[in-house]
């Protein structure tokens, strides 16, 4: 089983989506994200994947910018920086057990 990237520590959404540069929020209860940005930027064009695992020793000096339809899968750490409401958080948890 693939673990997906970037999952929401919080309600379990499977994917993140990108607010600004650094900063990711959850689509269904709403928790922020940062991740660090420095220097020049790393774009994952539609259609390419990346894994970084666990032990990978990668380090991107700048922002990352994955389009959609490409993949990336980080299983490392992510830091939450806002925590969502209890009730978006309950909902969303709600909503994504509907789906599947």
């Amino acid at each position: 089983m693939t673990q997906r990237s970037f999952a929401c520590s919080q309600c379990g959404a499977p994917d993140l989506e990108s607010v600004r540069e650094g900063t990711m929020r959850c689509p269904f209860c709403g928790s922020l994200y940062s991740y660090a940005v420095r220097g020049p930027s790393v774009i994952i064009r539609k259609s390419g994947t990346v894994v970084m695992g666990r032990n990978a020793k990668v380090i991107v000096k700048g922002g990352l910018e994955v389009e959609e339809g490409a993949e990336l899968q980080v299983e490392g750490e992510l830091t939450l920086l806002e925590r969502a409401p209890e009730d978006a958080v309950a909902s969303a948890r709600f909503r994504l057990r509907e789906q599947g």
